[in-house]
C-alpha cells in the first residue's frame, strides 16, 4: 500500500511534459514486449515448419529407396527366372528361329563350353549367306527376346557386292546354364513354375 501511495505521489509531482515522456516510455516497453512475444512465436513456428519439411523430405527419400530396392529385387527375380529353364541345343535353336523368317543356315559350329563363375556358357558360331536385311533383323530380335537365357555375343555382316539388300553374316549366339542345384530345385518342384521373362543373357548380378 505504501509503495502504491509513493508511486501515486511521484506521478502527481511530475510535470505534464514528464508525464507524457513516462507514458511514451511505457508504450515503447509495451510494444517491445508484444513484439518479443510475436517474434518468439514466429521463430518457433518457423522451426516447426522446417522440421516438418525435413521429416517429409526424409520420408520421400525412404519411399524412393524402397521403390528402387523393390525394382532391383524384381529385376533380379526376372533374371533368375530365365536361368531356371535350360536353353536347348543352340544350333537347333538358332536354326528354328531362322526358319521362322525363311532364312537358311549353311554352317553352324558349336564352340567349346566356358565356365563363368558357377555358370556354364555354351556358344555356337553361325554363318548366313545372301540374307535380306529385314528378315535378318527379325531373326535377331526373336533370338534376343527368347525366354531362354541366350544372347547374341558377336555379329559381323557385310553387303554382297553388286547385290542390293543381300548380306553375308557371321554371328555367335551364347547360352548360360545355371548350376545343377538351381535347375534341379526347379525340376523337383521346390519352386513354383514361373514363366521366364526376356532380358539380357548372362549370370545374374550378385
Amino acid at each position: 500500500m505504501a509503495a502504491t501511495d509513493a508511486l501515486r505521489d511521484a506521478w502527481t509531482n511530475l510535470s505534464e511534459r514528464e508525464r507524457r515522456m513516462v507514458s511514451l516510455l511505457g508504450a515503447v516497453f509495451a510494444a517491445l514486449a508484444v513484439f518479443g512475444v510475436v517474434w518468439v512465436g514466429a521463430d518457433a513456428l518457423s522451426t516447426v515448419e522446417e522440421e516438418n519439411d525435413a521429416i517429409a523430405g526424409l520420408l520421400r527419400d525412404i519411399g524412393r529407396s524402397r521403390a528402387r530396392l523393390s525394382a532391383r529385387a524384381s529385376e533380379r527375380q526376372r533374371r533368375e527366372a530365365r536361368y531356371r529353364t535350360k536353353a536347348p541345343s543352340l544350333a537347333s535353336f538358332v536354326e528354328g528361329q531362322a526358319q521362322r523368317f525363311q532364312i537358311q543356315i549353311p554352317d553352324a559350329r558349336d564352340l567349346p563350353d566356358k565356365k563363368i563363375g558357377s555358370y556354364n556358357r555354351r556358344a555356337v558360331q553361325v554363318q548366313l549367306r545372301q540374307v535380306k536385311l529385314r528378315p535378318l533383323i527379325d531373326m535377331l530380335e526373336s533370338i534376343e527376346s527368347s525366354t531362354y537365357p541366350v544372347a547374341i555375343h558377336k555379329l559381323d555382316f557385310r553387303r554382297r557386292f553388286g547385290q542390293p539388300d543381300q548380306y553375308d553374316v557371321e554371328m555367335t549366339v551364347v547360352a548360360f546354364d545355371a548350376p545343377a542345384s538351381a535347375s534341379s530345385s526347379t525340376s523337383t518342384g521346390d519352386r513354383p513354375a514361373t514363366r521366364a521373362a526376356p532380358g539380357v543373357a548372362g549370370p545374374p548380378p550378385p
